[in-house]
């Protein structure tokens, strides 16, 4: 329980390390951004995982090195973490947990597809081809590389499980803390709509560990990206003028 709490507090500060180097112009002073930047630190992570292996195999050992890289330039650069951003990563970790253990249903999917997928990322750079040899290595997506890169010194084998739940949870509130703030304003429109409409549908259709997987982690991200779509507002069209014809 402790090693799994630990492992889950060292995954989500790799993506909020990440997220917030990346990002620099996000002044994280509200839950709401700092779920945003670790989701932010996940895609991130996702891709150069994806670039790396075209090269190397994720081994632990750059894996590691990855997470000890951000950390030492994250205090190079005399950045700082306040409470409330401890905190968040905390007590996100803790509903992660929660989501993982307390689920008991087998997941044969995981079995028979993304972990021996995750695994060949780990020994092996990128194979050209792989689905050839058997059809379940084509029933993956870019998902087993962020959870592949997150099994290092740190977090252990146990760190494979990680990445699935924790950017399920941190979308989840991404999604209530831009609701609230929504009720809270007063703002009633729309976006607040659609933002209950996604709630709705986490509740019904995506409820349990076992039954979490690639398509569901895609319905949500599209989600998210929708949303922060509909909330740009002046848009200037008048660019288009530009584009040749």
């Amino acid at each position: 329980m402790i090693n799994l709490l630990i492992a889950t507090f060292i995954t989500n500060l790799s993506y909020y390390l990440v997220g917030k180097t990346f990002f620099k112009g996000n002044i994280v002073n509200e839950k709401r951004n700092i779920a945003e930047t670790l989701i932010n630190g996940f895609i991130i992570i996702s891709f150069i995982s994806l670039l790396i292996n075209f090269f190397f195999p994720l081994t632990k050992i750059l894996t590691t090195g990855f997470f000890l890289f951000f950390l030492i330039y994250f205090f190079i650069k005399k950045e700082r973490f306040n409470k409330k951003e401890v905190n968040f990563l905390l007590y996100t970790s803790l509903f992660i947990i929660s989501f993982i253990i307390y689920d008991n249903v087998n997941r044969p999917d995981a079995m028979i597809y993304h972990l021996p997928f995750s695994k060949i990322l780990n020994e092996e750079k990128i194979l050209i081809g792989l689905s050839n040899i058997h059809f379940r290595f084509g029933h993956v997506s870019i998902l087993q590389y962020t959870s592949s890169f997150n099994v290092n010194y740190f977090t252990g084998d146990v760190g494979v499980l990680i990445p699935l739940a924790s950017i399920y949870i941190l979308i989840i509130f991404y999604i209530i803390n831009e609701l609230f703030i929504s009720l809270k304003s007063q703002n009633f429109n729309y976006t607040t709509i659609f933002l209950v409409l996604i709630l709705f549908f986490i509740t019904y259709k995506i409820n349990r560990y076992s039954k979490l997987g690639n398509d569901d982690i895609g319905h949500l991200m599209a989600f998210i990206l929708i949303y922060k779509f509909i909330t740009i507002k002046n848009i200037n069209f008048t660019i288009l003028k530009k584009l040749p014809y």
